[in-house]
């Protein structure tokens, strides 16, 4: 019965010794016992991989991992690899500077109902040490696409739950990609998932930590790789929602790539210029306004490369179409 069964949890590492013990022991006591911790190491060169032996050396449901050599660093990497080497029915990636409340697992397993495939949980956006507690907006929707990539739920990565089997035969976290995983991730699998097969927990379940070397604190300044993989998963959601005649999320898709095409552009990153720039223009060519915009998107792309445009408005006034 999957009231009683095995719940894996997935935990990539890489230089965390400041929080991994926190994050490990905040498993340790959770309420429901019947659980494994798979700790993925992608070549600390700290004391991660130490904290983690010893606190496996006292309760065996820790089993500590590293990455293969033949496998691409990164975090990623060790999600998927660590989904090969679970054993339990209900999965849950988790992220090794992050706290689990003590009734995380059992709340989670006991909404495993009928037909669930996955169960999704609110947590609370903390400090680096844990205070100043948010509560991240979590409700029950019927449009768990729409309303996620739209961020009216807020989720990341330690939000859901899955069932082993539904993962099975999917692509993971995409490997190249250097942020975002997670949103290409959920996006894919939720475009077509039934209200039905899935739960929503209002309940804070976890803290969610923000610190100066976290993702979401090194992304305050432009970084290309992280730009990069930006741009990918909302195109591959342009085109989705497009083909799909998801309204809502193609016009939001459409003002998210503006504003990363702006910041592209006074950046000098020309290669995501040209990225987004051919991902708009095969995109928009299904309306008039869409049309248009490609239009004006194709004088600003030109006008560019003989002065600088940033200096006018444009990425707001084209933010103002929707343009589907």
């Amino acid at each position: 019965m999957i009231s009683d069964a095995k719940f894996s949890i997935i935990i990539p590492v890489y230089n965390g010794e400041k929080y991994l013990k926190e994050t490990l022991l905040s498993i340790q006591r959770q309420s429901y016992s019947n659980w494994e911790c798979i700790v993925v190491d992608d070549g600390s060169t700290d004391s991660s991989v130490t904290i983690a032996e010893h606190i496996a050396f006292y309760d065996g449901r820790f089993k500590i991992f590293q990455r293969p050599n033949s496998l691409p660093k990164g975090a990623n990497s060790c999600r998927n690899f660590g989904f090969d080497q679970i054993s339990g029915a209900i999965v849950n990636w988790f992220d090794a500077d992050d706290y689990m409340l003590p009734q995380f697992i059992e709340t989670k397993i006991h909404a495993f109902k009928n037909d669930v495939q996955l169960v999704i949980s609110s947590g609370f956006f903390t400090n680096e040490l844990l205070e100043n507690k948010k509560p991240m907006q979590v409700f029950k929707t019927q449009e768990l696409y729409t309303d996620y990539f739209l961020w009216n739920l807020k989720l990341i990565t330690g939000s859901v739950a899955f069932k082993r089997d539904f993962l099975n035969g999917r692509s993971l976290f995409d490997n190249t990609l250097k942020k975002s995983q997670e949103f290409e991730f959920f996006t894919r699998l939720f475009v077509d998932i039934s209200p039905k097969a899935y739960s929503i927990i209002e309940t804070e379940l976890f803290l969610y930590r923000s610190h100066p070397s976290s993702k979401t604190s090194l992304n305050q300044g432009y970084n290309q790789a992280f730009k990069e993989s930006e741009a990918f998963a909302i195109l591959v959601n342009l085109e989705r929602s497009v083909r799909i005649s998801n309204i809502k999320v193609a016009n939001s898709a459409y003002r998210l790539l503006i504003n990363l095409l702006h910041k592209a552009i006074a950046n000098n990153h020309s290669s995501n210029v040209e990225v987004i720039y051919r991902g708009l223009k095969d995109n928009l060519k299904a309306t008039r306004r869409g049309k248009m915009a490609s239009h004006i998107l194709g004088i600003m792309i030109n006008s560019n490369k003989l002065f600088d445009i940033n200096f006018l408005p444009w990425d707001k006034l084209l933010k103002k179409l929707n343009v589907y």
